[in-house]
């Protein structure tokens, strides 16, 4: 064997092993992106209405995280929408409310009796 042919097959076998490597390596990757896809992070967003009879909200239910997740009090009649809780922090006093699934939440809808006509809601 000569030199030339012996530096010919060893070159050989260095490129092959250099496409494995490339090949295997690049599939690793590729399965970890793959893995990575899987766990994707879900969100399970719960609501209150209070008090019950108040209203209902429409938008809970699971998300994937970063989904957008918007929320709609809905009163009932003779109420009014007053604001969305989270445990005792006030989010918002508009009906719909949106936000960015990045955890699991419960949030309460509170409403209000509306006002009888005459400014007084007190029954006598």
């Amino acid at each position: 064997m000569t030199k030339m042919s012996f530096f010919l097959s060893v070159s050989k076998v260095l490129l092959v092993s250099l496409l494995l490597v490339y090949f295997a390596t690049d599939s690793i990757v590729l399965g970890q992106e793959y893995i990575q896809e899987e766990k994707e992070e879900k969100y399970l967003i719960e609501t209150l209405s209070f008090p019950q009879e108040g209203g209902s909200i429409e938008g809970s239910g699971t998300y994937e995280e970063g989904e957008d997740v918007v929320l709609t009090a809905v009163p009932a009649e003779g109420y009014i929408f007053a604001n969305w809780l989270e445990g005792d922090i006030s989010l918002s006093s508009q009906e719909n409310y949106s936000f960015k699934a990045t955890q699991d939440c419960e949030l309460i809808g509170i409403f209000i009796p509306k006002e009888k006509e005459g400014g007084d809601n007190n029954e006598r």
